[in-house]
């Protein structure tokens, strides 16, 4: 029987994302999770440190804003894979 999970394993991968906004958040999150993920939610960098620091499963990917506060967010394990988005277009840049 072929395996119609998105990463080819038996066991869904598990992706921590993290976006103050809400809106944002839940859209990636429902995507994730109709593909087959498990997905962890956090809305702010101290939430998500609790979550990555906690987790009874390890984290595959951690996918984040990078205007997340504080500016001091970060993850210090080689061990996870890390995609970062602004959440902007090129006209929200602009107007910084």
């Amino acid at each position: 029987m072929a395996n119609s999970h998105p990463t080819g394993s038996n066991s869904p991968r598990h992706i921590l994302v993290v976006d103050d906004d809400a809106s944002t958040r839940l859209l990636r999150a429902t995507g994730l999770k109709k593909a087959g993920y498990r997905v962890l939610e956090a809305h702010g960098s101290s939430e998500a440190m609790t979550l990555y620091a906690t987790s009874a499963t390890p984290i595959d990917l951690l996918l984040t804003d990078l205007f997340l506060p504080p500016p001091d967010f970060q993850i210090s394990s080689a061990k996870i894979g890390i995609r970062a988005s602004t959440g902007t277009t090129s006209s929200d840049k602009s107007s910084r």
